[in-house]
């Protein structure tokens, strides 16, 4: 979050310049950002963990006098992992509230249906929650996401092998229930079978994979 601050305070920089009146979501002593996050759908229990902690750390940057001696204020909104509730949460707050940057959006589906209309309206989309490689490819200025552990995606499948050891008694076969995330069936969800497969392969072993939360689980 530290990090996320401090890139905020570079992309204020660059896109404010001199005429901070001419930048959406920027004033004199304010800059308006948001997020949306799943707070009453199936991963509300990661969503509102995510707003408490941008919250805080915000509370804590404004205790300090903020970026370039504005305050943060944050503007949150509930996607309900919808990604059709997430399109007008966006539209509300470009259109509305005039928000300056998109940090930390959750789940791929929402991300997926969201960041198109807002690089396309020209505001920094940061650090999703999203291992999908459009949130950082191709190269973007308004784009910028952290590189994904998620050991599901196919280019990382050989870097998560090599962190997986078979251990003696090790079983080659491990069963895990598939609860199924109906939004994975989309480019994503190929994607992270593809690197469980590549996985497997270079370990010579069956791995089991739980599908929950948007999120790939090696069990």
């Amino acid at each position: 979050m530290k990090r996320l601050v401090s890139l905020l305070g570079a992309c204020l920089a660059l896109f404010a310049g001199s005429a901070a009146a001419a930048t959406p979501g920027v004033t004199a002593d304010q800059i308006r950002v948001a997020t949306i996050q799943d707070l009453s759908g199936p991963i509300a229990i990661l969503g509102a963990p995510i707003r408490d902690g941008m919250v805080m750390r915000f509370d804590e940057e404004n205790e300090r006098g903020g970026v370039h001696g504005r305050k943060l204020r944050i503007a949150v909104e509930d996607s309900g992992y919808d990604p059709k509730k997430a399109v007008l949460a966006t539209r509300k707050l470009l259109q509305r509230d005039g928000v300056f940057a998109f940090l930390g959006d959750l789940g791929t589906p929402v991300v997926m249906a969201t960041m198109p209309i807002i690089v396309g309206a020209g505001r920094p989309h940061l650090f999703p929650f999203s291992p999908h490689e459009a949130t950082y490819q191709p190269l973007d200025p308004l784009k910028r996401n952290v590189q994904s552990l998620d050991v599901g995606l196919p280019e990382r499948g050989e870097q998560a092998a090599t962190r997986v050891e078979a251990g003696p008694g090790h079983q080659p076969d491990v069963d895990v229930a598939d609860r199924g995330d109906p939004f994975l069936e989309d480019q994503a969800g190929l994607d992270q079978r593809l690197g469980q497969e590549q996985v497997g392969q270079l370990l010579g072993v069956r791995i089991g994979i739980a599908f929950d939360l948007g999120l790939t689980v090696l069990v």
